[in-house]
């Protein structure tokens, strides 16, 4: 075997061994899934929850309580497990006067359904939860779950003087309304919704958390901060302006909110007033889209089984090629 002959040989081998190594660490990487640009949220059914996600927000509703927990999507390590639930009902005046803890009643969820705009175009999902209270108290309430593909303006009166607006994929909106409820003292001064808000689930959230209130002109908010990415990951947050109708005609009440915090929760009182009717109020859960990059460690989810079998396909075609290009033995 000449010099020729054997330098061109290493060559090849060299080739064959950098575009192997190469095509298979490029195989290791993470399959992406490809998502319908105009339809992003998916929806689907799993253990009795109802799951509406998104390649940023992933959301599991109850579907026997008032409950919803929430994360990023691709969260495999739960790093970011929050979870918001309607714990009571109550009438109050200076304290309270009476009392239902809606969370331990059973409640009923409807099949999801596509929304459809004025056009008839898809623009989301949405999903209902529904109480119908003890024969005692004859009241119901409703927790309509929407998540869009894109931002969307939402208005939750009929006049369309109280209006919300939701972002695309990141944010689960929720109009509760609640009906039928009949005061029981005279001199009460309105009622109140209890909602807990789980920054970090015992036994599932794996990361801790703390929680900053804001109050702002349309809204409050409470966002949930990594302790240990010093990020915003989460938040919570609700209109300050609520919806009475009654006989057709519509009031704006406006929100008070009342707020305490312990190591893992906050416990947040949405105040009413006294109102006739109806009761609209619309508020959102969702996480920081453009922090994930920053909380979440991107694994593998599986072999990518195409680019193994391209690995396979180049190094064949290397060995064709070197084979013909073999220079011309010299006796």
């Amino acid at each position: 075997m000449n010099k020729q002959c054997l330098n061109h040989k290493k060559s090849c081998i060299h080739t064959l061994t950098f575009l192997t190594i190469f095509l298979i660490l490029l195989s290791l990487l993470p399959v992406v899934k490809m998502n319908n640009t105009d339809n992003p949220v998916q929806v689907y059914k799993k253990g009795g929850k109802t799951i509406l996600q998104s390649d940023v927000l992933t959301t599991e509703i109850s579907g026997t309580k008032p409950v919803i927990t929430f994360y990023y999507t691709g969260d495999t390590e739960n790093y970011t497990h929050f979870r918001l639930s309607l714990d009571k009902i109550y009438e109050y005046d200076d304290d309270i006067i009476l009392s239902v803890e809606v969370n331990k009643l059973p409640w009923a969820q409807t099949d999801p359904y596509v929304i459809i705009d004025d056009e008839g175009e898809e623009i989301g999902y949405s999903v209902r939860l529904i109480l119908f209270g003890p024969p005692v108290y004859q009241f119901g309430v409703m927790f309509e779950v929407n998540m869009y593909h894109n931002a969307f303006n939402t208005s939750t009166s009929v006049n369309g003087k109280t209006a919300y607006t939701l972002a695309g994929r990141s944010e689960l909106g929720i109009n509760v309304i609640v009906w039928n409820w009949t005061f029981a003292q005279p001199s009460s001064s309105g009622l109140a919704l209890e909602f807990k808000l789980s920054r970090d689930i015992p036994g599932e959230t794996t990361k801790s958390h703390s929680s900053a209130y804001q109050q702002m002109e349309d809204s409050g908010l409470i966002q949930i901060i990594g302790v240990e990415s010093e990020l915003v990951e989460g938040f919570y947050k609700w209109s300050n302006e609520a919806v009475a109708t009654f006989s057709g005609i519509s009031s704006i009440l406006h929100v008070e909110a009342n707020i305490i915090e312990d190591e893992r929760s906050d416990y947040v009182s949405l105040k009413y007033g006294r109102y006739q009717g109806i009761l609209q109020h619309y508020m959102s859960i969702g996480v920081i889209e453009e922090n994930a990059e920053y909380i979440l460690i991107p694994r593998p989810e599986t072999i990518n089984l195409p680019i193994v079998i391209l690995t396979g396909v180049s190094a064949f075609i290397v060995l064709i090629v070197a084979f013909l290009r073999k220079p011309p033995r010299e006796d």
